[in-house]
């Protein structure tokens, strides 16, 4: 399972450090990890395959989850083997930005088609189109900003 984080989570992300004293892994780029200065189990999802071992010590940027009582990694960094890991490749924010000004011109032809009475079908096509790509700009802005949040939470 990962975990989906919205705009509202965004400041709420946090660091845990610590000596790793056991883990283990669900697949190659998932691992679960209890951390000697941490009570909560962390799931820590990576890009590329994990680098962990018990005795490293290690950086993890994430999320506490109230509900199952675990802590959601997003990005690591292995301060003994000198690993780092932050989370999915960032793309440069102009790719947000220019779906979301394409979606917003369809949403100007709709509500021009609905001014000159044209055909309902258009505007409808016109309509999904707009809002799938807003949806689709603002998703990738949000990854972005959640990447600079780890990489600044684990940096520092």
């Amino acid at each position: 399972m990962s975990y989906r984080v919205s705009a509202k989570e965004l400041k709420a992300i946090r660091k845990i450090e610590g000596e790793v004293l056991s883990f283990r892994s669900i697949n190659n780029c998932r691992v679960i990890l209890e951390i000697d200065s941490s009570s909560k189990v962390v799931d820590l999802t990576t890009e590329d395959p994990w680098v962990v071992r018990i005795g490293d010590k290690i950086v993890v940027a994430g999320l506490n989850d109230n509900y199952s009582g675990k802590f959601f990694g997003f990005g690591y960094i292995n301060q003994t083997k000198k690993v780092k890991d932050f989370g999915e490749s960032a793309l440069p924010s102009i790719f947000g930005y220019i779906p979301t000004i394409i979606g917003v011109v369809f949403l100007l032809i709709v509500v021009l088609s609905i001014w000159l009475s044209l055909e309902l079908v258009f505007t409808l096509i016109c309509l999904g189109v707009g809002l799938t790509l807003i949806a689709l700009g603002r998703r990738i802005v949000l990854k972005k900003k959640i990447r600079e949040r780890i990489i600044s939470l684990l940096i520092t």
